[in-house]
């Protein structure tokens, strides 16, 4: 026969810390968030509903007293809560106590509201390795896909008063620079990246290097935002709803990051 002490796996005479060990040792092994199984969550309802009774000293013992009547199911049978019994004013006078409600605990409450997180496992699994993948492709871009071509000069801003940098349009890319450049010339020798027009340095036709300012920390903050994001996406340790957290924050830091890269 099963009884909330076979539910929590303790005997009938263990002590009050032993019960409350045994009962946060289970919750942890099927709380709603660290398992989509639902018999474990049922198990995690049932491990609640004898935790609330045997938890308390006064509904224990009348429960023990209800497991020595051999007619009586212990577990399907409610055991009333052993509260003083409050009398509404209103029925004080005429001598009537108000009707008993016994308190749901709030483990019961969100053990109601659980939801079956597994048919997000894969979209998790696959979105997640996509925005990964992606925010790795563009840190390769930036520090190893390099190489070395002719760019012709577009145009170039003056500059103003807070930086003092000449920004410099070609057509492989934007770049910064404190170097005044002649208006007159016809092109550059720069050293870019593959995919995104990263340009890290540059020459005018005669060999003088032209010093480049790179401008790109921003973008480089919100990769890396998004490489620990999508990371965490994939965390198995982690339960499953903080998993799709980390996911919907992933895709928000992909969006700024593509719109920065477009811009550049």
């Amino acid at each position: 026969m099963s009884t909330f002490y076979t539910v929590l796996g303790v005997s009938e005479q263990a002590t009050a810390a032993e019960i409350r060990q045994a009962y946060r040792r289970l919750v942890l092994l099927t709380h709603p968030d660290r398992t989509p199984d639902p018999a474990a969550h049922r198990r995690y309802i049932a491990i609640n509903e004898a935790y609330e009774t045997l938890s308390s000293a006064a509904r224990r013992q009348q429960y023990d007293a209800r497991l020595r009547q051999p007619t009586v199911s212990p577990v399907a049978a409610p055991v009333p809560a052993a509260a003083p019994v409050h009398r509404d004013p209103a029925l004080r006078r005429r001598g009537r106590p108000a009707a008993r409600r016994r308190p749901t605990s709030v483990h019961a409450q969100y053990a109601q509201r659980t939801y079956d997180l597994r048919p997000y496992i894969r979209p998790v699994f696959y979105v997640g390795r996509t925005l990964l993948a992606g925010a790795l492709l563009l840190v390769l871009d930036f520090f190893l896909l390099r190489y070395h071509t002719t760019a012709d000069f577009l145009a170039v801003a003056e500059p103003n008063q807070v930086d003092a940098l000449y920004y410099i349009t070609t057509t492989h890319g934007q770049f910064a620079t404190r170097m005044e450049v002649p208006l007159n010339t016809e092109g550059f020798r720069v050293y870019t990246s593959l995919l995104l027009p990263f340009v890290h340095a540059a020459w005018l036709p005669n060999g003088q290097e032209v010093p480049v300012v790179q401008q790109v920390t921003s973008l480089n903050s919100f990769t890396g935002l998004l490489i620990v994001l999508a990371l965490l996406s994939q965390w198995p340790r982690l339960p499953m709803i903080a998993r799709i957290n980390c996911l919907l924050g992933a895709i928000i830091v992909g969006v700024i990051v593509l719109l920065m890269a477009l811009q550049l």
